[in-house]
C-alpha cells in the first residue's frame, strides 16, 4: 500500500512536470524500461581515511552489467553526509530534476522523508553491507549490483544517458567521489 501510494505522489509531484515541459518543447516523451550501466568513476580524496580497492564493472552479457565497489575504510565515520546528483547528457551533462544533500546517518535512520533516495538505496542494500546506520568502521561493500528494471515503474524516466554522481562526506570535507553512468534504453 506504502509503495503505491509513494508511486501515485512521485507521479503527481514530478512525472506531470516532465510530461508538461516535454509537451512545451514538442520533444516524444518516452519511458525507459532497461537501465545498463556504461562506466563508473571512484576517487577518494583522502587514501589515508579511505581508498577504494575495486571500482568497475563487470560485463556478463550484451547490455547487461554488474557494479562492483569496495572501499577500505580506515577510520571510523560517524558523521556523514552525502550529495547525490543527477544529469542528463545534452551536449555534456546538465543538471536534469535531482540534486539532494542529506544527512546519510539521519537518512538511514529515517529514510521516509527522502523518498527518492530511499527507492534508490532500497535497491542498493540487496548487494551491500550499507544496511546499518552510522558509524561505518568496516569497508563498504557493493558487489554484483544489477538495477533492476522495476525501478523504472515507479520513477519513470524519459530514454537517454545519465550520469549519478554521488559525493560522499565525513567530518564535514568530501572525501568519496563516485559517478556511475547508465544508458535508459527501450
Amino acid at each position: 500500500m506504502y509503495a503505491k501510494t509513494l508511486y501515485c505522489y512521485i507521479l503527481l509531484v514530478f512525472g506531470n512536470g516532465v510530461l508538461w515541459t516535454n509537451h512545451e518543447r514538442r520533444i516524444p516523451f518516452v519511458h525507459a524500461t532497461q537501465i545498463v550501466f556504461t562506466n563508473v568513476q571512484c576517487h577518494s580524496e583522502n587514501k589515508t581515511l579511505c581508498e577504494f580497492k575495486q571500482c568497475e564493472l563487470k560485463l556478463l552479457k550484451r547490455g547487461f552489467s554488474e557494479l562492483n565497489i569496495y572501499l577500505n575504510v580506515k577510520q571510523k565515520a560517524d558523521n556523514v553526509t552525502v550529495r547525490a546528483e543527477l544529469f542528463r547528457k545534452t551536449n555534456g551533462y546538465t543538471p536534469f530534476m535531482y540534486n539532494f544533500t542529506v544527512d546519510f546517518c539521519d537518512f538511514k535512520r529515517n529514510p521516509q522523508r527522502n523518498p527518492v533516495l530511499h527507492i534508490f538505496f532500497r535497491f542498493l542494500e540487496r548487494n551491500s553491507n550499507l544496511n546499518h546506520t552510522c558509524p561505518y568502521d568496516h569497508d563498504v561493500i557493493l558487489k554484483n549490483f544489477v538495477m533492476p528494471d522495476g525501478v523504472l515503474m515507479l520513477l519513470p524516466y524519459p530514454k537517454g544517458d545519465y550520469m549519478v554522481q554521488l559525493n560522499f562526506a565525513a567530518r564535514n570535507k568530501w572525501l568519496i567521489f563516485v559517478k556511475v553512468f547508465v544508458t535508459l534504453t527501450e
